[in-house]
């Protein structure tokens, strides 16, 4: 603000004494597309303040700027609104949405990279941010979490995934329309259950699915909210009789779901983007055998043994892949 102001005193002045007024004022609005985007519009602000002074008028032979009194409304109205449209509403506003976007795919990019600690630094340093930022960030220490998992203690990770899961409460908060929030909201509170134990995990089921429910069908193209959705049948499907015992003590109704739903979720994904993750072609196995089709079983766990892997879960997925096909016969 104090630049922006320094900025539109040293126009101006120059702009009276030297009669160089477009030219200074060009050469300001270069100095606010040169700012970092997320200022932009507050410096722009100020620049539209102090600039509201002049305004253009046409002749029949030239166009020139003339000084209008400060009590001047119509010199105040017609200076702003020509200053801000033309400078600030159109050039500025598309240049944050396009610098906006640059950003959040180096984000995207520095995540498959596998680059968590430096995209959590990146996005908390980057500074007020909306939901797209906010679920990146969250995913990021999420990740930070992960990798680093064999090097921390459970209190250590604990703390990371309720941070995490936080930042993605306050992404809900800033666009709850966003589906990645809710898928990340989702697998947060999914794995906060691994430090709360059996009847928390119960307890937070609920949420879980309708997270992960809504983030499919705010974009129903995402194959992985679908595919966590398979897991979440799966795993319910799956739950032990004493688990079951747990969740009838506490909910009246408790959570149910069968192989088969989970297996049309895991089919649903890998129709939508196939290969895209070798865990959901081995659930689709394990759920093929739950239902009997052995033969269908068989047919993805070869896939996912032809698969080359890409990342340490993968890896442990073809592994496991080979374990079940040798059982099998």
């Amino acid at each position: 603000v104090a630049c922006a102001n320094g900025i539109s005193s040293r126009c101006r002045g120059a702009a009276r004494a030297k009669g160089i007024r477009r030219a200074v004022w060009v050469a300001a609005m270069m100095r606010v597309a040169a700012m970092p985007f997320r200022t932009r519009p507050i410096v722009g602000a100020c620049l539209v303040r102090n600039a509201a002074r002049y305004i253009m008028s046409r002749s029949t032979s030239q166009r020139q700027w003339q000084w209008v009194p400060s009590s001047s409304s119509q010199g105040w109205k017609l200076a702003a609104m020509a200053l801000a449209a033309s400078a600030l509403g159109a050039h500025t506003a598309a240049d944050c949405k396009e610098r906006r976007k640059e950003f959040l795919a180096r984000c995207d990019a520095m995540y498959e990279r596998g680059e968590y600690a430096q995209l959590k630094e990146a996005l908390e340093q980057d500074g007020p941010a909306g939901a797209e930022e906010l679920w990146r960030l969250a995913r990021a220490i999420h990740g930070v979490s992960d990798k680093s998992s064999g090097r921390r203690d459970a209190k250590e990770q604990r703390a990371l995934i309720e941070e995490a899961l936080g930042v993605a409460g306050r992404a809900l908060e800033a666009g709850g329309d966003c589906s990645a929030a809710h898928k990340w909201y989702g697998i947060l509170l999914n794995r906060m259950g691994d430090f709360q134990g059996t009847k928390a995990q119960i307890q937070n089921s609920f949420a879980v699915r309708d997270h992960w429910a809504r983030a499919v069908d705010l974009d129903p193209a995402d194959p992985t909210a679908r595919s966590l959705l398979g897991e979440w049948c799966m795993a319910v499907a799956g739950l032990s009789f004493v688990t079951r015992r747990v969740a009838a003590a506490v909910f009246a109704s408790p959570p149910s779901a069968t192989f088969g739903e989970a297996l049309n979720h895991f089919e649903a994904a890998e129709e939508i983007s196939p290969g895209f993750w070798l865990k959901n072609r081995i659930n689709i196995a394990k759920c093929a055998l739950q239902v009997g089709d052995k033969a269908k079983a068989k047919g993805w766990l070869e896939k996912v043994i032809e698969a080359t892997p890409g990342s340490g879960e993968d890896e442990a997925t073809v592994k496991e892949a080979r374990e079940m096909l040798a059982r099998m016969g």
